[in-house]
């Protein structure tokens, strides 16, 4: 994956360990290299999505292989959004979907912080410590379940036409739809179902349910709704009727 890898600093090495490697290689898997290279290609971030800038990811991968720890500048969106500082002892980095994730122990506990998210980085002298039996990929894949699983506490109430459910998985992603559907309830007089959909923020949840148009009502919480109508409104100014 030479884009992460040239993010990582890491473009140079890549290439150079690459022409090494294929030149030891025996002409049959030389060519079968070369054959994959020509018939295969990993484009990990999904579509009509860039990838994030993530200028500190250099100065935390190089803390990390150093086992330092670092301290730094951090928008957080819960549970007040804001930028905090923090001094955590990194552990790993995972590329999710394109987009760069730093796990680092806090309080002798594992956390994920979005390294796009990070506005500042420090190194310390200080020697970062790893949980004892600590496996990064275990982690990993226990995050990813409890986060996709999780009954989140933060929830949007909405309604949706039968157009705006169906569209639900495309428009604000798979997780948002498994939850919308689990809490469906029954049709209204209009044939309209109410939902819950994950709040991970204000911003963000408006800016889904914005794409889903005419299909999706926003009921509460009121923050969300007053979101909405503002926009909206807006939106009429800038568009005014003919």
């Amino acid at each position: 994956m030479p884009e992460p890898a040239a993010e990582l600093g890491l473009g140079a090495q890549v290439a150079a360990a690459e022409l090494k490697l294929t030149a030891a290689l025996p002409t049959p898997y030389r060519d079968a290299s070369t054959r994959i290279r020509q018939r295969f290609h990993l484009d990990a971030p999904g579509w009509y999505s860039e990838a994030e800038p993530v200028p500190w990811l250099t100065a935390v991968a190089e803390a990390l292989w150093r086992d330092r720890v670092i301290e730094v500048r951090y928008r957080r969106w819960s549970p007040e959004p804001g930028v905090v500082t923090r001094r955590p002892h990194p552990l790993g980095l995972v590329l999710k979907a394109g987009a760069w994730y730093l796990i680092a122990s806090r309080r002798n506990q594992p956390r994920t912080y979005k390294v796009a998210s990070i506005q500042r980085s420090r190194t310390l002298p200080e020697k970062a410590e790893r949980p004892e039996g600590f496996e990064l990929a275990a982690f990993w894949r226990a995050h990813v379940e409890g986060y996709e699983g999780a009954e989140e506490t933060e929830t949007a109430l909405i309604r949706l036409s039968p157009q705006g459910i169906a569209a639900l998985p495309d428009v604000l992603g798979p997780r948002a739809a498994r939850l919308a559907r689990r809490t469906l309830t029954g049709e209204d007089a209009e044939g309209w179902r109410r939902a819950r959909i994950p709040l991970e923020s204000v911003s963000h949840a408006a800016a889904g349910l914005l794409k889903l148009g005419l299909d999706a009502q926003a009921l509460e919480p009121a923050a969300l709704v007053t979101r909405l109508t503002e926009t909206v409104r807006s939106l009429a100014r800038l568009y005014p009727g003919g």
